[in-house]
């Protein structure tokens, strides 16, 4: 008789465990955008069975572009990662190539503020001491060259970083890929809506 209520005690454990598996393996794999910016939306949140225990999935309808992120599974990821996961190649290569145009315009500006700094301070340093004791500039050219070559990486570089902020796409295009690449999840792992 112990051996029976052991058998159905495992049995219904592992049922249990079983049965929420494709539910837990949904909240680790579904794409979801989040809203970071202010503007005038309409966001529904639809329920997948009682208080949402199948998972829920959040639509927004906005006609204007809006700043947005993406997580995975509750994880911020990369808007290229996101559309890479999604399938969207083209939108991936966009999303990917911003990213890096941010990060390449970020190390410009990093390089060329010291030389700018060195270039400006060093001719205005010299330049007081030539006032003050009646002597020569003898390193004008250096400086000046430093000092302007500093200045057109760090120009470059806020150019690159601040022309491609935001997101690649809008806000509602990217809810639209989240929602149906969630959709295509709950088939792949049968969880009924």
């Amino acid at each position: 008789m112990k051996v029976l209520w052991c058998l159905m005690l495992v049995a219904g454990f592992t049922t249990s465990v079983v049965a929420q598996y494709p539910t837990l393996d949904y909240e680790r794999k579904k794409l979801e955008v989040l809203v970071e910016s202010k503007g005038v939306a309409e966001a529904r949140t639809y329920n997948y069975g009682p208080w949402g225990r199948y998972g829920s999935s959040t639509s927004l309808e906005a006609s204007e572009q809006k700043s947005w992120r993406a997580t995975l599974g509750g994880r911020r990821v990369s808007e290229s990662k996101f559309y890479g996961i999604a399938g969207l190649t083209e939108e991936m290569k966009l999303a990917s190539s911003r990213e890096r145009n941010r990060t390449t315009g970020a190390v410009l500006m990093g390089i060329g503020i010291l030389p700018m700094v060195i270039g400006i301070g060093g001719g205005m340093i010299e330049s007081q001491a030539a006032a003050e004791t009646g002597g020569e500039m003898k390193n004008t050219t250096g400086y000046l060259v430093t000092g302007i070559g500093g200045a057109v990486l760090t120009l470059a570089g806020a150019g690159l970083f601040f022309t491609n902020q935001g997101n690649a796409t809008e806000a509602g295009f990217a809810f639209k890929v989240a929602e149906a690449y969630n959709q295509q999840l709950r088939i792949k792992l049968g969880i009924k809506e």
